[in-house]
């Protein structure tokens, strides 16, 4: 008989070591998926900083001077598109396609998509109120893309 009690008392034992053995192991896979899912938070916030602070000097200056959108833009435009380069790798595939979109709004010509042409925000033989309107659509677009850098 004290066999028996032996015997059912060995398995409670190893049921409990196996259990626990197994909450252990589903613990830290939990941690680590948290972690993991902290780590790409983190970086996605840094990449949205990042694109917002692309941006920023030049949409200051749309916003407040008279100038040339064209000519704000076109030496920011290597910096622009590294930016928007980087903060594209965390989107999902439809945030960024729609992402992509924006961007291509912004530096492409609507009827040659692809091929990048900030001339579009240029001004035309001193037209002031064209300049306004130019640097009006530039901030706008701009803006569309830097929506995406606000959900994060």
């Amino acid at each position: 008989m004290e066999e028996i009690v032996a015997f059912f008392m060995s398995l409670d034992l190893a049921s409990l070591s196996i259990g626990g053995l197994a909450g252990a192991f589903l613990s830290g896979l939990f941690n680590h998926w948290l972690a993991k899912s902290r780590g790409k938070k983190d970086r996605m916030a840094s990449a949205s900083r990042e694109l917002r602070a692309a941006f920023a000097d030049e949409l200051s200056k749309l916003a407040n001077g008279p100038d040339n959108a064209f000519d704000i833009l076109r030496g920011a435009y290597p910096k622009h598109e590294k930016a928007v380069s980087e903060f594209a790798r965390f989107l999902s595939s439809s945030a960024k396609r729609r992402f992509l979109e924006a961007w291509e709004a912004y530096r492409c010509h609507p009827k040659n998509p692809g091929v990048p042409y900030l001339e579009q925000y240029s001004k035309h033989l001193g037209d002031v109120n064209l300049a306004a309107r130019n640097r009006a659509l530039a901030i706008e677009r701009i803006n569309r893309v830097l929506a995406f850098a606000e959900h994060t």
